[in-house]
C-alpha cells in the first residue's frame, strides 16, 4: 500500500508541515448565505443570494518524536501563527492543503486555528506535553468569482 504524505504548505514562506497522523474525519461545510426580503401581504419572502463560503474542519494529532519533546509545542505554534497577522507588516498567509493527489489540488485556504488539548505531560522534559490535539478550520479563498463548473470539479 502506497501512502501519500499529507502537508499544509505556507504559500508565502513555502514552509510546510507534514501531518503526523491522518485525521480520523473531516467536516466540509459549503454554505450559502441568503437574505429574506419581506413583501407586504406575501406569506413567504423573496430570497436574495448574497454569497457563499467553504470551510474544512479537522483535528490534528501531534506527538513527540524529538529528544527534547519540544516538537509538539513547535508544531502547534506553527499552526497558531498561520492564523495571525505578522504584527503590522503582513496579513495571515494563505496555505495549500496537500491531501493526496486529487482532493483540494487547486484550492487555496486561510487557516483559522482552534482549541488545543495538551496531553501526556513529561516531568523529565520540563513538563512539556508528549502529545496534543488541535482543531483547525480552513476557509477557501479565491482570486476570482468561481463558476459552477469550477465548484463541481473534484480537485477544488
Amino acid at each position: 500500500m502506497y501512502y501519500n504524505p499529507l502537508y499544509i504548505v505556507d504559500l508565502i514562506t513555502l514552509e510546510k508541515q507534514q501531518l503526523q497522523a491522518v485525521p480520523e474525519d473531516m467536516e466540509q461545510s459549503p454554505e450559502s448565505t441568503w437574505v429574506a426580503i419581506h413583501s407586504p401581504g406575501r406569506n413567504n419572502p423573496f430570497y436574495h443570494y448574497t454569497g457563499g463560503e467553504d470551510t474544512l474542519k479537522f483535528t490534528l494529532d501531534f506527538y513527540a518524536v524529538g529528544q527534547t519533546q519540544q516538537d509538539v509545542l513547535l508544531r502547534a505554534k506553527w499552526f497558531q501563527a498561520l492564523g495571525r497577522a505578522d504584527a503590522y507588516t503582513g496579513q495571515p498567509h494563505p496555505v495549500k492543503i496537500i491531501w493526496g493527489s486529487i482532493m483540494f489540488q487547486e484550492a487555496i485556504w486561510i487557516c483559522n486555528p482552534g482549541k488545543i488539548r495538551w496531553v501526556r505531560f513529561n516531568g523529565e522534559f520540563s513538563m512539556l506535553p508528549s502529545q496534543a490535539y488541535m482543531d483547525v478550520m480552513f476557509k477557501r479563498v479565491t482570486e476570482k468569482n468561481v463558476d459552477l463548473n469550477y465548484i463541481r470539479r473534484i480537485t477544488t
